[in-house]
């Protein structure tokens, strides 16, 4: 998209609304294999037992927590 198109353009207009999501205890296995996955997306959108979204999850949050697995950097 051109620069000068930025100020007219909303973000709305960019977002991804086929978005992944997992339940909150979805197995760290299985999120590893849908953000690696072919294709996959950047994030998964957690949702709670009601559906509505609880967070996200992230490789770099994935690879944050299997190095400093006590939240310690």
């Amino acid at each position: 998209m051109p620069l000068e198109r930025w100020g007219e353009t909303r973000v709305g207009a960019l977002a991804d609304r086929n978005l992944t999501t997992v339940p909150e205890d979805c197995d760290l296995s299985e999120a590893v294999r849908l953000l690696l996955g072919e294709n996959a997306q950047q994030l998964l959108i957690v949702v709670g037992s009601d559906g509505e979204p609880h967070g996200i999850v992230t490789k770099t949050y994935v690879l944050r927590a299997v190095r400093f697995p006590h939240g310690k950097e």
